[in-house]
């Protein structure tokens, strides 16, 4: 009993991690930093974790990964499709007139001399 409560929290954290990214990635369209051949691997990975939970009957595998696979393949596809013609990974758009990105002076965001 006491191991299924841990699975279901273990679960629930691990998925809960990816949102962040998640969200990120949605506002900003950036995944400049992103890693394409990790996403692959691990959206492959959580993918079969799926199915090793539907096989065996674990409802927390099943479910924590479907959500982390959703998320992941969201996060790889804007990856995947690269940045919008001619708009800039961060800047404002009518559906988002506002943006969580560096603003143009910061050194995060300098271009190279």
């Amino acid at each position: 009993m006491i191991f299924t409560v841990i699975s279901y929290i273990a679960a629930a954290l691990t998925t809960v991690s990816f949102v962040p990214q998640a969200v990120k990635t949605i506002r900003t369209r950036d995944t400049s930093s992103i890693s394409l051949g990790m996403y692959i691997m691990f959206t492959a990975g959580v993918i079969l974790w799926m199915v090793y939970g539907i096989a065996t009957a674990q409802a927390a595998i099943v479910v924590s990964n479907a959500i982390t696979a959703v998320l992941a393949v969201i996060i790889l596809s804007f990856k995947i499709a690269g940045p919008r013609a001619g708009v800039p990974p961060c800047a404002p758009t009518p559906a988002r007139p506002r943006t969580t990105c560096a603003p143009a002076h910061h050194p995060a965001r300098r271009t190279p001399k």
